[in-house]
């Protein structure tokens, strides 16, 4: 994300941020071990994808979708343009565990 994110709400047990992805940007693999992510995108077109899903999760404009921990995933842009996503995570402390 070469963007730096944009925290929208934050508290104990939520956080919730507006994330950028430059055009052909792909996100790092990660799962977090106790988080519930929810992405919604914004503008553009955000590819997630999920380990172990048949196929990645294609989302435009007003589209959602979710990971629960400890899925390993990641999110892509396609596009020749940005593409912006709201990040919504709860149910745990925070953490990013990189996958190589």
């Amino acid at each position: 994300m070469s963007d730096a994110p944009q925290v929208l709400f934050k508290s104990d047990a939520v956080l919730v941020r507006l994330m950028t992805l430059q055009a052909n940007e792909i996100g790092q693999k990660h799962y977090h071990s106790h988080l519930f992510e929810t992405i919604i995108c914004v503008k553009g077109e955000i590819t997630l994808f999920v380990a172990g899903a048949e196929r990645p999760t294609v989302l435009f404009p007003g589209q959602q979708a979710s990971v629960a921990s400890p899925h390993h995933h990641w999110v892509q842009n396609n596009g020749a343009t940005p593409a912006q996503y709201v990040l919504a995570q709860n149910g745990g402390n925070y953490d990013f565990v990189p996958v190589t």
